[in-house]
């Protein structure tokens, strides 16, 4: 790649999986992750009003993002497109009106 800005459109093609996408730095699968920044400019309803910096992207199966990723900091080096989902993908714990007794 040339060390210079993307735009990558990403689609989760999975009927159950969810992804939590990220940009690493380390070389080893082991190591603390060094994040790369993102910036959000787009989803499934269009593009946004404004670009969204995040280090993580979570995508639930059938969603859609438009990113961009400037690699011109990063010439040289390798740059890795990890997940960091569980299988099965756990939110956490939540409520929902309809749902009162939060589970986790």
């Amino acid at each position: 790649m040339e060390p210079r800005a993307y735009r990558f459109r990403v689609v989760n093609a999975a009927n159950q999986r969810f992804f939590e996408l990220f940009l690493n730095l380390a070389k080893d699968p082991i190591q603390v992750p060094s994040l790369v920044n993102v910036q959000q400019i787009g989803g499934d309803g269009g593009l946004l009003p404004s670009r969204v910096a995040l280090h993580k992207l979570l995508l639930a199966p059938g969603e859609r993002a438009d990113l961009l990723v400037d690699f011109s900091g990063y010439a040289g080096k390798t740059v890795t497109l990890s997940n960091g989902a569980a299988a099965p993908f756990r939110a956490g714990t939540w409520c929902t009106p309809i749902m009162p007794r939060c589970t986790s």
